[in-house]
């Protein structure tokens, strides 16, 4: 049996999406270092959005799930202030779906989630703060 990369196919427990996959990871809650690295480990990224139908695709996801927990994804200003860039791919956010008044957390709030409780728009949380976790994969290796 040979493995191939598919880009429509996606390993088990993985959804696909305009040749990407994704994981929605709920249990356990993990910070954004521990989402970052459960998410290399599954040879993927922390989550990134390039456009409103992704996004789109993402929301009605997450309402599938019906999970009250905030989702983190891969948006971060750690290295400079107000700055958003998604973090695997260093490319600066050219989608941004914040909620309003947000981001508020100025050097505090560096990462970033769709918050359930308004509309899966996008809040700046603590890098800390344990949060469910959305995976992203170009392609998936499949056999």
């Amino acid at each position: 049996m040979s493995t191939k990369f598919s880009e429509s196919s996606c390993a088990d427990g993985w959804v696909s999406y305009n040749g990407s996959c994704y994981l929605f990871e709920t249990v356990p809650a993990r910070n954004f270092e521990e989402a970052r690295a459960l998410c290399n480990q599954k040879g993927s990224v922390l989550f990134y959005v390039q456009d409103e139908a992704e996004n789109v695709f993402i929301v009605r996801m997450l309402d599938r799930l019906k999970s009250s927990a905030p989702w983190l994804m891969g948006l971060t200003d750690q290295c400079s202030e107000g700055k958003w860039k998604w973090i695997d791919t260093s490319a600066p956010a050219t989608f941004i779906k914040w909620a309003p008044g947000q981001p508020e957390g100025l050097t505090k709030q560096n990462c970033v989630v769709y918050s359930i409780s308004d509309t899966n728009r996008w809040h700046d949380v603590h890098c800390s703060s344990k949060n469910s976790v959305i995976c992203k994969a170009e392609r998936m290796m499949v056999a």
